[in-house]
């Protein structure tokens, strides 16, 4: 009797028993499953940073805009849409890129400047101080 249960339990873990070759193979697909689910997580990471920027820029170049209808002319800082009698901007934009809020101020001449607080004169357009971003 003791026999025999020795040659089933032999018999039967052989065919249950998982080998190596098929731990190395699966421990491989998962690794490469994980791996391309990083690379496409960290492409989507971008890209929602990319269209915040390109919404944060849109919203400010368009309280810009109201700004010179309303008053005539662009304003002196970026500030200047915070704050005074009339908020465009409830507040400073931050740039969703670099996570700071320092931006590429281009004046109306053409000029540039990193920061408003740098320059004096009025503010055509911005754009993220991050040179990738440029030609947002």
């Amino acid at each position: 009797m003791k026999m025999s249960i020795l040659k089933n339990l032999k018999k039967y873990g052989r065919e249950r028993a998982t080998t190596l070759l098929e731990l190395s193979l699966a421990l491989t697909l998962s690794v490469i499953m994980v791996g391309t689910a990083a690379y496409y997580y960290g492409g989507a990471v971008e890209k929602s940073k990319e269209s915040a920027l390109k919404q944060t820029l849109s919203e400010t170049r368009k309280a810009i805009d109201s700004y010179y209808k309303n008053k005539g002319k662009y304003p002196e800082k970026l500030e200047d849409l915070v704050n005074g009698d009339f908020a465009y901007l409830r507040t400073y934009p931050a740039d969703p890129v670099t996570g700071g809020n320092v931006w590429l101020i281009i004046k109306e001449n053409g000029h540039t400047a990193v920061t408003s607080t740098e320059y004096t004169g009025p503010v055509y357009d911005v754009r993220s101080s991050n040179p990738k971003y440029y030609n947002f």
